[in-house]
């Protein structure tokens, strides 16, 4: 596993940070205090393994809304797969994004990462200059711990186990102990042989108790008795408390019933029936009063508005005068809407003219005019002139071309020449030649010199016709440029004739070698012997001379081609020029036709041409409607002086400033005058409904008053307040009459009908002295109760102890107890047993287990240790129970890790855990961080650990967090990152 790129969204001091990191090579991060190494570290674990929900609150950065961010991971049988981890998503578990696009949870990281949580990380793959104090106490035990959880994946598992079988064995037996199972068990056995010692001292006082009984016995009887007659009592005066009020208030009742009338004259619900009717007749009275003002009130507002109306013939007048209010505002909002179209217009005139980059002025318009022609013409020299610029370039490209091609033959040629041999030479080595063949094949010759002659027949043939067909199609480009005019045609023709004349003379030299070869061969027969290697060497010389001859002949062809096309350029540039003059003189006359158009370019002139003649439109437009304005103000002024007369002739014309508040004015009249009169038609309608309403209800009330009059003659009263005096008194009587039945009623579940009469026609005696009496009852009546109370306790306490001691079989239960308990307490021993053993063999395992890699952890750390103190120490021992870490020196002394210098000590504890993390690299492959762990190294010692550092990063990866420059000088710069920004700084 090695890191690629951890993304920091929000953590701590970092916030949309990221940093890439280098794998299998050391990566050193860079940085001064406080710039954020420890908070990367812990967001590196973070990502790995996740932070309770208090912890991510304590790293959330306070400059970013978002706390986690992402870290991309590359592993072997996986590839590059990324961690995301969001604190407000998914609770701060990891979403695991994978190379095949689908995403994994936080269940599929613990798998990849084995078992491995955040502590033991620390402890493989992680220190700092802190962790390196935990060397003086380190013990084998703890050295068994860290291997047992590296390298097996359920170490948690096991470790809870242990703590498990731990708990369940001190639950049942401390040696020392009182809540543990098997401590309670027997002290519970102690209990149950005192309990048996206790019965047997129990059955001497049986006699005494049944004596003791029967006294107490009679005791109870009697006091029964006397609580029986002191409840009556009690309850006889309690009777009468109770009903002494009751009795009191019938009296009362009774002498004020007999001071009323013995009979009463009323209308049967009299009141509701006179409630009923006042209810109807007040709203009806008031309603006629309120009508009776509404009359008179219309009255006087009818005399009022009619005062407000106008005269008929003004009213007829205004009318006229708002009916011409329309056509007067349409010409006001036409003069505004011309003036503004004017304005924008002369603007939008001037700012064309600026933006054609002209002299002109809007008024200068007018005297310039456009035809049809004029714009053929202007298209035309636009066009012509395009095509001149492009027939330009064309031809530059064309001499360039030429050009090139030229030189690069020139050089070819040269080249070719250099291959060429002198005649001498060439005729030295056809000699070679034909001396050896003369010498190998004397016997051939007849056949030799025919094939010569076969040679010399077809090249003399083959000369004559290049020559004869050069000759022929040099006079066809001869006539061709003499009738057409072409110049470029009697090059051609000269060409041909040179290169046919050429070929003539070479094929002639040939023919000439060929013949003297002949001559040679038949001729001389004594030649110098000649070797095969030279005769071969000849062949090969005379065979690149004749290629170089026949490339200089084809470079030659074309040099002639290439002088022909640039006689063809050089006529096709002057037929150029004489077009771009005639162009010109046409642009020079249109310019002076026009001078506008010296400031634009020939291409813009069409486009310039519809441009201007729109300006030209807009202009005449422009005119036009300056004149309809001025025709509209007119009108418009003609009306406004007729309303203002008019206005002025009625004295109205202090009552507005302007023709639109004259026109208002004009509206209210109207308005007011019309409004006038429908509000006196509806006075008139309402004052009509109104007088019809009174009379109608004068007669409702002729029906009510008269049945209010039948009320008052049956209670014979003549006054209102006379019939609720007579309704009072009747209530009264009912009243009265009504107590005294419920008192009646209260007294009969007590007492009966005659008691009753008895009680209400005697005098009754006052309370406090039936209270002194009831409380002497209630006295007598409590002390009887108590002491029966108690002489009953006594009664219960000596008959159950007789009970107990006829019928009791305690002692056999508590033995029966005792033998059950004891079964219990050896199964729980057995139990505590089986516990114990399990504890024995899982720490027996996890020894073995240790002393299993004990052995290559201790011979790492060595290695380790012997290159970081330049062999100063060659061995170093594991801690065993009573003793810590020793080391062996080259003098073969030992120390223990006490009596090393901090240095040392930091030295060995730096070995250790690499080492640790190299003898589980090969389960757990996990990149190893190192946090300033150099504190108190000299400069050598920290080269010696640079350098170890160097050689592990090589088969894993490794981040060097550091505050020192020191170890960063001889480091390329592409394996280091430095911090820049410093929270105090900040």
């Amino acid at each position: 596993m090695e890191f690629i790129r951890a993304t920091v969204y929000g953590f701590a001091k970092w916030h949309d940070f990221q940093i890439d990191f280098h794998p299998s090579e050391l990566q050193i991060i860079y940085g001064e205090n406080e710039s954020g190494k420890s908070s990367l570290q812990q967001f590196i674990l973070f990502m790995l393994f996740g932070l309770s929900p208090k912890k991510r609150a304590f790293f959330r950065s306070k400059t970013s809304g978002k706390m986690g961010g992402m870290l991309t991971i590359v592993e072997e049988g996986i590839g590059e797969y990324t961690i995301e981890r969001v604190d407000e998503v998914n609770n701060g578990y990891a979403k695991c994004l994978l190379p095949n696009g689908e995403e994994a949870d936080e269940a599929w990281l613990k798998r990849r990462l084995h078992g491995i949580t955040r502590q033991t990380y620390q402890s493989i793959f992680s220190f700092d200059a802190l962790d390196l104090t935990t060397l003086k106490t380190m013990n084998e035990e703890d050295i068994g711990d860290i291997l047992l959880g590296v390298g097996l994946t359920g170490f948690t598992d096991i470790y809870a186990v242990e703590k498990r079988l731990d708990t369940k064995i001190s639950e049942l037996f401390k040696p020392f102990g009182k809540r543990p199972i098997i401590n309670q068990q027997l002290d519970y056995l102690d209990d149950l042989t005192n309990k048996i010692q206790t019965v047997k001292s129990h059955e001497k006082t049986y006699s005494e108790k049944k004596t003791k009984l029967a006294e107490i016995n009679a005791q109870i009887k009697e006091l029964q008795r006397t609580i029986q007659v002191e409840k009556k009592n009690v309850s006889e005066s309690e009777k009468m408390r109770q009903a002494l009020p009751s009795l009191q208030k019938l009296s009362k009742y009774e002498h004020q019933l007999a001071t009323f009338p013995k009979v009463i004259t009323f209308p049967e619900d009299g009141i509701k029936r006179l409630e009923s009717l006042k209810e109807n007749i007040l709203p009806l009275e008031s309603e006629l009063q309120v009508l009776k003002n509404n009359v008179t009130s219309y009255e006087n507002k009818q005399a009022e508005l009619k005062e407000l109306l106008l005269k008929s013939n003004t009213y007829d007048e205004v009318k006229q005068l708002l009916e011409t209010q329309d056509s007067y505002n349409e010409d006001v909002k036409e003069i505004k809407r011309l003036e503004g179209w004017i304005k924008e217009q002369e603007v939008g005139l001037k700012n064309e003219l600026l933006a054609i980059d002209t002299n002109l002025k809007p008024v200068d318009l007018s005297d310039i005019s456009l035809t049809y022609q004029t714009e053929n013409t202007w298209v035309q020299l636009s066009e012509e002139t395009q095509q001149l610029r492009i027939e330009k370039e064309k031809l530059a490209q064309e001499e360039a071309v030429q050009k090139k091609q030229k030189i690069e033959l020139k050089n070819s040629l040269n080249k070719c020449n250099e291959y060429r041999l002198p005649a001498k030479q060439v005729d030295e080595l056809s000699h070679r030649v034909h001396d050896y063949n003369n010498y190998h094949y004397r016997g051939n010759e007849g056949k030799q010199k025919t094939d010569f002659e076969a040679i010399k027949n077809k090249r003399h043939k083959n000369s004559l016709i290049i020559f004869s067909g050069s000759i022929i199609i040099g006079l066809l480009f001869g006539l061709f440029g003499f009738f057409q005019d072409y110049t470029w045609g009697y090059g051609v023709m000269l060409a041909s004739f040179g290169f046919g004349i050429a070929q003539w003379i070479i094929g002639k030299r040939s023919t000439e070698t060929i013949e003297q070869l002949i001559t040679n061969n038949t001729g001389d027969s004594n030649n110098v012997m000649v070797t095969l290697e030279e005769k071969e060497e000849a062949t090969q010389l005379l065979s690149s001379h004749d290629e170089a001859v026949r490339q200089v002949e084809t470079i030659g062809e074309k040099l002639e081609t290439n002088k022909i096309e640039q006689i063809k350029w050089q006529e096709r540039h002057e037929l150029m020029i004489q077009k771009a003059n005639r162009v010109d003189e046409k642009v020079t006359h249109q310019r002076k036709l026009y001078p506008i158009l010296e400031t634009i370019d020939i291409s813009n002139w069409p486009a310039f041409y519809h441009a201007f003649k729109s300006l030209l439109q807009q202009n005449l437009e422009w005119k036009s409607k300056k004149q309809q304005l001025a025709d509209v103000k007119e009108v418009e002024l003609n009306h406004r002086e007729f309303i203002m007369r008019f206005l002025k002739d009625r004295n109205w014309e202090s009552k507005y400033k302007s023709i639109d508040t004259g026109f208002a004015f004009l509206h209210e009249k109207v308005e007011e005058h019309d409004g006038t009169l429908r509000l006196l038609e509806q006075y008139e309608a309402w004052k009509k409904t109104a007088n019809e309403q009174v009379e109608s209800l004068k007669k409702k009330l002729q029906v009510f008053q008269r049945e209010q009059l039948n009320l008052m003659k049956v209670a014979e009263v003549e006054t209102e307040e006379q019939f609720y005096q007579k309704n009072t008194l009747l209530e009264d009587e009912k009243q009265v009459k009504l107590k005294i039945e419920e008192i009646k009623e209260q007294l009969s579940m007590t007492y009966s009908e005659d008691k009753i009469v008895e009680f209400a026609a005697d005098s009754i005696g006052e309370i406090t002295d039936i209270e002194e009496k009831q409380k002497k009852y209630q006295k007598n009546l409590e002390l009887a109760e108590q002491k029966l109370e108690k002489e009953r306790e006594q009664f219960a306490a000596i008959d159950a102890d007789l009970a107990y001691m006829e019928g009791s079989d305690e002692h056999s239960q508590i033995m029966h107890r005792l033998h059950i308990e004891t079964a219990e307490l050896n199964k729980l021993g057995e139990k505590w047993a089986i516990l114990k053993s399990a504890k024995e063999m899982l720490v027996e395992t996890k020894n073995n287990y240790r002393d299993k890699y004990m052995e290559r952890l201790i011979n790492q750390t060595s290695d380790y240790f012997v290159m970081l103190t330049n062999h100063a120490y060659t061995n170093v021992y594991a801690p065993s129970k009573n003793q810590p870490f020793q080391v062996e020196s080259a003098n073969h002394l030992r120390y223990t890790v006490n009596e090393l210098s901090q240095g040392t000590r930091d030295q060995l504890y730096i070995a250790l855990r690499l080492a640790i993390s190299e003898v589980m690299s090969k389960t757990h492959n996990m990149p190893f961080i190192i946090d300033d762990a150099f504190v108190h190294f000299d400069d050598i010692r920290v080269e010696y650990m640079m350098d170890l550092i160097a050689s592990i990063s090589k088969k894993r990866q490794v981040l060097l967090f550091t505050c020192k420059k020191g170890l960063i000088k001889d480091l390329t710069a592409s394996n280091i990152t430095v911090l820049h920004e410093s929270i105090r700084k900040i």
